[in-house]
């Protein structure tokens, strides 16, 4: 699998709305709020990048997201986003994992009770899971 190129936006307020730039390539935009900011950066560098939609730019890239002046800050904040979106992709993986080795210790003759103590959660949890 190739390797993800990798952009970096940096975001500024100036006055009442946020600039947003990337040095390569060179583009520029901006919004009212950071949230429509880092929406419309994705949007002006798939334009610019002639990708179809921002989802399709998104699997051949990563965006960094730097935000503030205060460059230490920035990455530092970046680097939390980024451990919140591993740490919410493990949690699916770990439930997804939960479900089925639920559904296999009761399959094999285990009470719910028991195969959640085994996963370290509550037979209704694994009762939950069976049911859906």
């Amino acid at each position: 699998m190739a390797k993800k190129k990798t952009y970096t936006a940096r975001y500024t307020r100036e006055g009442d709305a946020w600039t947003v730039t990337f040095t390569r390539p060179d583009v520029t935009t901006w919004a009212a709020t950071l949230k429509a900011a880092q929406r419309a950066a994705r949007e002006a560098l798939a334009v610019t990048l002639d990708y179809p939609s921002v989802e399709a730019l998104l699997t051949d890239a990563d965006v960094i997201d730097l935000v503030g002046r205060d460059s230490e800050l920035a990455h530092r904040a970046a680097s939390l986003r980024a451990r919140r979106v591993q740490l919410a992709a493990e949690e699916v993986d770990v439930a997804r994992q939960t479900a089925e080795l639920g559904r296999a210790l009761v399959e094999q003759g285990m009470s719910t009770r028991d195969a959640g103590a085994a996963l370290g959660v509550s037979g209704a949890r694994i009762s939950q899971t069976r049911a859906g």
